[in-house]
């Protein structure tokens, strides 16, 4: 016995039949104090899927609480950050997109509206979407062009399913207007490895020092100091568990010419010197 069903010859959803470029993936498990600094995508999408665990999604600085199951679309231009739950360790699947254009939407747009809530539950399509996800983490792990192919339809495939379930999607949220402070992270978070003070700030933003420490506290929940402290730290975590530069070549990567003084400051923010760091979560 067979069953054969002819499907109807549709175009494609894509916009000139053009399916998406994946520019980047990330997991982040089994880590308490794992968290991602707010950042800014101008010219992609972010998708993410909760495998695990708790966290705090905060986009455009909107507070979404997400569980195992939970989908999440990230639009260009949104200032976004993830905290995990500390008591249930998230376990999230990412990944940014570009070079796309669905049917009815502005380019790497996937909601209807940016106003949109971008969290929801997966529903009975899970399990399917937590498979994709593995599949497509597993794939990148082999460099050359046939994986390289299979990973851009895999996420294209996400972008499809993303765009599906979000489609009966009515629940909204409050933009925030923009504010001369999202200026500021996004300038600490393209210049973070250099010599990052609020007399610099002060003098490329035409402001005061303590009204930029002020605004940007109020904003964000952390000064632009500590802010720049977190980038470093954050991209020297990635440094440690994925390139085999050495200690001291990281320390100067992210703009510590002291390794002594790196390595304090690592500690004190992740709890691991950075060698016991990278013996702990080091990605054969």
């Amino acid at each position: 016995m067979f069953i054969k069903r002819e499907k109807p010859t549709l175009p494609s959803i894509f916009k000139n039949e053009k399916c998406p470029r994946l520019t980047g993936m990330t997991r982040s498990f089994d880590d308490a104090r794992w968290f991602s600094n707010a950042h800014v995508h101008y010219h992609e999408t972010e998708l993410l899927f909760v495998a695990g665990g708790k966290a705090v999604v905060v986009i455009n600085q909107q507070k979404f609480p997400v569980e195992k199951g939970d989908i999440l679309v990230v639009e260009r231009g949104c200032i976004h950050s993830v905290i995990s739950d500390p008591k249930q360790s998230s376990d999230i699947y990412s990944c940014s997109l570009t070079d796309y254009q669905l049917d009815g939407r502005e380019p790497e747009q996937v909601l209807q509206r940016p106003n949109l809530v971008p969290v929801k539950h997966a529903g009975e399509k899970e399990a399917f979407l937590e498979a994709c996800w593995k599949e497509l983490f597993s794939d990148q792990d082999r460099d050359d062009r046939m994986s390289v192919s299979i990973c851009n339809l895999i996420a294209g495939s996400l972008v499809l399913l993303y765009y599906e379930l979000f489609e009966d999607q009515e629940q909204t949220y409050r933009m925030p207007e923009h504010h001369f402070t999202q200026d500021i992270l996004v300038f600490i978070y393209g210049h973070f490895s250099e010599n990052i003070t609020l007399e610099r700030l002060a003098g490329e933003f035409h402001m005061s020092a303590g009204h930029i420490s002020h605004e940007f506290s109020r904003a964000f929940g952390i000064s632009p100091i500590n802010y720049a402290i977190n980038l470093r730290i954050d991209q020297a975590k990635w440094l440690l568990i994925q390139s085999e530069l050495s200690i001291r070549e990281i320390s100067e990567e992210v703009g510590y010419q002291n390794i002594q003084h790196f390595a304090k400051i690592f500690q004190k923010r992740t709890g691991y010197l950075p060698l016991e760091y990278r013996e702990k979560y080091w990605i054969s």
